[in-house]
């Protein structure tokens, strides 16, 4: 990658030295999964792309809509983005030139980062170092005593738990009123993909007795782990099942030599969420997202109640 010219190359034309490159980037290698780049490709239709540019590559994907295309460096604002040491004007113009209606490019670090006019805004999430000694709030300490006493088991999920989970969902969904972010068809993806070891796709079920009552879905590389989602019935909720889960999950990722668990953003005022991310010793991070919308996508999203 050290011609300074443009390349615009279909996802499926990176090397194999790229991608393992891209897989082995802290904290945005959870996102460059082939189990992931294929549900983008194959549930949604996505044309995932790389652009090169001397010693930078941006990996991202276009979705056509009715209101034209966009970009994204990594889908639903997750991780991704630009990886280089050098001046990213070339892409930025390029996609400027495209007129795509909505681009949006997270960047884990923003340091050196230029996309000259789109628009910048810092999104926060939450980690917990891996390599650390944890300090479990008073909170979390006692909703683990109380699961701990409930009987609960913890066990690394494969496909065959495809079907009580996503049983589990629709009966979470119907309780809660929630719909999940992404749709069942990429929840049967994941589920039918899951990895007993990383890197992967990994899910931690929490059972009472042989009954699935909580799942949480992970996406994990050599060094990192990303909290996807996850879903708990009544009667893992009261019990503090939710809690007895992420902390076994925890314990199996350090074990595991990672690094990081990254719990995600959370919704701004969600307190009861900061709270529960806070209470396993996650400490804030600051990313960056580089924006732009069209006129008409941005009317639409006000149509649709979007800020």
């Amino acid at each position: 990658m050290n011609d300074d010219r443009l390349a615009i190359v279909p996802l499926a034309d990176l090397t194999a030295t790229e991608l393992q490159h891209l897989q082995s980037r802290p904290l945005s290698g959870p996102f460059f999964l082939p189990e992931l780049l294929a549900l983008w490709r194959d549930c949604f239709r996505w044309q995932g792309i790389g652009l090169r540019c001397g010693r930078i590559l941006l990996v991202g994907f276009i979705k056509r809509s009715l209101l034209g295309r966009h970009f994204y460096s990594m889908p639903f604002g997750m991780y991704g983005g630009l990886y280089g040491e050098a001046n990213p004007a070339p892409i930025a113009d390029w996609i400027t030139s495209q007129r795509f209606a909505e681009v949006r490019i997270i960047q884990p670090d923003s340091a050196s980062n230029n996309f000259g006019a789109l628009v910048a805004r810092e999104l926060r999430a939450h980690l917990v170092d891996l390599t650390a000694s944890l300090d479990y709030s008073d909170n979390t300490a006692r909703n683990l005593r109380k699961a701990a006493s409930s009987g609960f088991d913890v066990r690394l999920l494969d496909s065959s738990a495809k079907i009580p989970a996503l049983a589990m969902l629709a009966r979470h969904e119907k309780r809660t009123g929630e719909l999940r972010r992404l749709p069942v068809a990429a929840y049967d993806h994941l589920l039918a993909n899951l990895r007993s070891e990383p890197p992967g796709i990994i899910a931690g079920g929490l059972y009472q007795g042989e009954q699935l009552v909580a799942l949480q879905i992970f996406f994990v590389s050599r060094l990192d782990a990303f909290y996807f989602d996850g879903f708990a019935l009544p009667e893992a909720l009261q019990s503090g099942g939710n809690f007895y889960l992420l902390d076994s999950m925890i314990s199996h990722f350090r074990a595991a030599g990672l690094q990081h668990l990254n719990l995600g953003a959370s919704p701004p005022g969600d307190a009861g969420l900061l709270r529960f991310k806070s209470g396993f010793g996650a400490a804030e991070f600051v990313y960056r997202e580089y924006s732009a919308v069209s006129g008409l996508k941005h009317f639409a999203d006000r149509l649709r109640g979007r800020p």
